[in-house]
């Protein structure tokens, strides 16, 4: 019987979600954990460690599910990516809290700001992330960027260990099955 495309978007979304709390993923950009603290506490934080953080809690989801659209998108038309994109979002979004987790202001601005990402990322190669992930971080986080991002973002799509390349490679293996692209 063949694998529902719902089912392996409903996986990606989770995965995806789940890497952005994972210390390795922040690892990479120099954090020794994931930071945890509500937003009572953000108020206490410099403002330019806030917008980096923010920037890379979103980052980190856009990219990962990203690695697995990016495969899907060479077996399905522009209208299936589209309905793929929108699934992906609106089974992320309809976890509660989630917007203000990813402090979002509103979920419209949510949706806009994923959506906008996701294309970004799928009108590449995996290989070429990297260079969307720094064009993205100098647009949202302005003047606050860290340089080293380039390459700490090269580390996340070439170490075979890497959650956006696991997920990159499973998605491959997947379509190779028998899908049901309907969505």
């Amino acid at each position: 019987m063949a694998q529902k495309l719902k089912e392996i978007l409903t996986e990606l979304t989770g995965i995806s979600a789940k890497v952005v709390l994972d210390d390795w993923t922040w690892g990479v950009f120099g954090y020794k954990k994931r930071p945890k603290r509500g937003a009572l506490f953000t108020k206490f934080i410099k403002k330019t460690k806030v917008i980096r953080e923010t920037f890379l809690v979103r980052e980190f989801f856009i990219m990962c599910s990203s690695s697995g659209i990016v495969e899907i998108s060479k077996k399905v038309d522009e209208e299936t990516l589209s309905k793929v994109i929108s699934f992906v979002v609106n089974d992320l979004l309809n976890y509660d809290g989630i917007t203000g987790a990813f402090r979002f202001n509103s979920r419209r601005e949510a949706e806009n700001y994923i959506i906008d990402g996701i294309y970004d990322y799928v009108n590449v190669e995996l290989n070429e992330f990297n260079s969307i992930f720094f064009n993205r971080a100098q647009i949202y986080t302005e003047k606050y960027i860290n340089n080293g991002w380039f390459i700490s973002a090269a580390r996340l799509v070439i170490e075979s260990h890497s959650p956006i390349v696991i997920i990159n490679e499973t998605t491959k293996k997947l379509l190779d099955d028998q899908i049901d692209y309907n969505l």
